[in-house]
């Protein structure tokens, strides 16, 4: 022995930008590819195609993941909100995107590079006007803009009339060149796009996103555990451990990644039971971080709202949007605030509309547990409060429920009970509940 410590040399695990290891998401990526090829045969096809959901859900690494696949027949162009804004900025962020990628054959022409360009651009009055000049009609160009709800709060209120106008030429194919915009946002983007007068979507160029199906997300953590140097004769049974806790969410699955990295330098056999807990104890501190980042300015009613649906309604349920506007209503004097109630929950988060049949859930089912116990500390402390909502959301709910009755706290139990929603009503789908 020398007397020194190996320590390992692990992948630098991240929970931004592109994925290290990508599964799953093909629904989108066949989409996209369907758009990119009606554009490029038919440039006068609506061409904006968004990508939206909730914090942590693998937005950014989706959008690195389709540009990705475009980029052998399309110059892949990463703008800000300010190149939707001006002209100038637009030509200056295609001239960049040249310059770093000519040795790659970026096919954008080359005049974007020439002397007093620059100035002739400045004189250009539109986005679009700019597009036309600094790419040919053979060019093929995807513009990705990320965090695109920020698109709704442009650096000056007379950059917005620029920013609608911008997107509706985009999106209605008046550039008169192949451009595609690629768009990831939180999930009140389609909203924010929509009021600032933006045209209804084509079908099919609008993703809500949810976490990962059961086996793309043990595919992500067994990618991860190679990495770290888990033995083949292992990985089955650090995938298990490991899946159970990400829930499939893919900000989750990072977490898990970084746990496993640090305890592989510790740990090369199959998981103990005492590693297990340990592994249990960090992800749970780091989830709990990062559903306290979500909920963070939300007012205790609003935390108890939820808490009390999920105890209730049951964990996993879905609810219509009146259904949850009526629930948020019962602490609010009229309907904007809970519409705006909802909207803050859609954009931090908390809930999220589902992509199939237009209903909301809380998106995570650990998130669903979280908001219990939450709900359950406000309860010791003031009881009072918990019980007043609970027997107003109690003539909103009457008999609704049809999600899974999870385990209550304690206290949250008894404040149930004195409330009248102790005794669960029957089983009934969602559909059938707004009837």
């Amino acid at each position: 022995m020398d007397g020194h410590i190996k320590i390992p040399i692990l992948p630098r695990i991240r929970d931004r930008g592109p994925a290290r290891h990508f599964h799953g998401r093909t629904d989108q990526r066949a989409s996209f590819v369907r758009v990119l090829g009606g554009a490029k045969n038919d440039p006068g096809r609506g061409t904006t195609f968004l990508v939206q959901g909730p914090p942590g859900v693998g937005k950014t690494a989706l959008l690195h993941k389709m540009a990705q696949d475009a980029a052998g027949e399309w110059d892949v162009v990463h703008i800000k909100p300010a190149a939707l804004e001006s002209p100038v900025v637009m030509a200056q962020t295609l001239g960049k995107t040249y310059v770093a990628n000519r040795e790659e054959n970026f096919k954008a022409g080359a005049k974007i590079l020439e002397t007093g360009f620059a100035k002739q651009i400045a004189g250009t009055q539109t986005v679009v006007g700019a597009l036309r000049d600094c790419l040919n009609p053979r060019d093929n160009v995807i513009l990705v803009l990320d965090e695109a709800q920020h698109l709704a709060n442009p650096s000056v209120r007379a950059a917005e009339a620029a920013i609608r106008d911008a997107l509706d030429d985009i999106t209605n194919g008046r550039t008169e060149r192949k451009v595609v915009l690629l768009l990831g946002g939180l999930g009140n983007t389609e909203s924010a796009l929509e009021q600032m007068g933006l045209s209804r979507l084509e079908r099919n160029c609008l993703h809500n996103l949810k976490g990962l199906h059961g086996n793309e997300a043990r595919n992500v953590i067994g990618d991860w555990l190679v990495d770290v140097g888990c033995a083949a004769e292992h990985l089955a049974s650090w995938v298990s451990v490991l899946a159970d806790l990400a829930d499939g969410w893919p900000q989750h699955l990072i977490v898990c990644a970084a746990v496993a990295a640090e305890k592989f330098s510790e740990h090369s056999s199959a998981p103990t039971p005492e590693v297990i807990r340990e592994i249990r104890d960090k992800v749970g501190k780091e989830k709990e971080t990062y559903y306290r980042q979500r909920q963070k300015g939300l007012a205790t009613e609003i935390i108890v709202i939820l808490g009390l649906l999920v105890a209730y309604a049951g964990a996993g349920c879905h609810y219509a949007r009146s259904r949850l506007l009526s629930a948020l209503g019962v602490i609010h004097k009229d309907d904007v605030g809970a519409e705006s109630a909802l909207a803050i929950l859609i954009k931090k988060g908390v809930v999220a509309e589902h992509a199939d049949d237009a209903l909301y859930y809380i998106p995570i089912p650990s998130m669903e547990r979280h908001l219990l116990e939450q709900a359950s500390r406000v309860a010791a402390y003031d009881p009072g409060l918990v019980l007043s909502i609970a027997r107003k959301l109690l003539l909103v709910l009457a008999d609704y429920r049809q999600g899974h009755t999870p385990q209550l706290p304690t206290q949250l139990r008894r404040v149930l009970g004195d409330a009248g929603m102790g005794t669960p009503p029957r089983q009934r789908g969602p559909l059938e509940a707004e009837g």
